[in-house]
């Protein structure tokens, strides 16, 4: 494993050695305080971007895992060029922006979500355990996003 770097608007916040790596997250050595590695900045192993950060959490003996989402693969992305008449058969369904939520919800609530949805459709197919399993969401938040949920819905009727 070598070094990773995390870099946000071309500037080099951290650098460091990981002390172990995970499925998708890189552990850090003990640090005093929480690495500064900001939510959607470029993550690089030796110089060669692999993806951006998700979240920082805790870990024990004051160390903190840098949760990773990955590029896609090169050879996953279809370089097939889609059939025009066929995509434009094809109805989108209109989806509400996550924004939507905004006002129903505290500040920091619909942070976490924004952070994990970008349609309130998306938001309402996510199971009870599956928001719980979100970083910053428990119990009480998910009763408040709930009632949030409910309030939308029933003002745009």
């Amino acid at each position: 494993m070598g070094e990773i770097a995390i870099v946000q608007n071309g500037h080099v916040q951290m650098r460091f050695q990981p002390h172990s790596v995970e499925l998708d997250a890189f552990v850090t050595i003990r640090m005093p305080r929480p690495p500064a590695a900001p939510i959607g900045a470029n993550i690089l192993e030796d110089g060669e971007l692999i993806g951006t950060v998700k979240c920082v959490q805790r870990r024990p003996f004051n160390r903190y895992a840098i949760v990773c989402l990955p590029l896609p693969k090169a050879d996953s992305i279809s370089q097939e060029i889609p059939d025009v008449e066929a995509t434009a058969a094809v109805e989108v369904p209109d989806a509400t922006p996550i924004t939507a939520l905004e006002d129903f919800l505290p500040y920091s609530a619909f942070q976490v979500l924004a952070a994990e949805a970008e349609t309130v459709e998306e938001v309402e197919a996510m199971s009870d355990d599956d928001l719980l399993a979100i970083d910053g969401i428990g119990v009480k938040r998910l009763e408040t996003i709930k009632a949030a949920l409910y309030k939308l819905r029933t003002t745009e009727a």
